[in-house]
């Protein structure tokens, strides 16, 4: 079986599951695309650089074009 990603539905080359299977809770596991996984870390830094406003949060913000909410 071909390994697809749950959010995008695009097949995900060079599976790993280490990289790429995601657990949830004890009863959802999905798989994620690489694509997929930098769109979330992306979002979470920017959401995380936004509620705490350290140094080098600023520096993030400052350096991806996102300014503080």
């Amino acid at each position: 079986m071909v390994p697809v990603c749950k959010l995008c539905e695009k097949v995900i080359p060079s599976y790993h599951p280490l990289l790429n299977h995601v657990v949830i809770d004890a009863d959802r596991e999905v798989d994620i695309c690489p694509e997929c996984l930098d769109r979330i870390r992306q979002s979470q830094q920017t959401a995380c650089a936004t509620l705490f406003p350290t140094t080098a949060a600023k520096r993030y913000l400052t350096r991806t074009g996102r300014k503080k909410a």
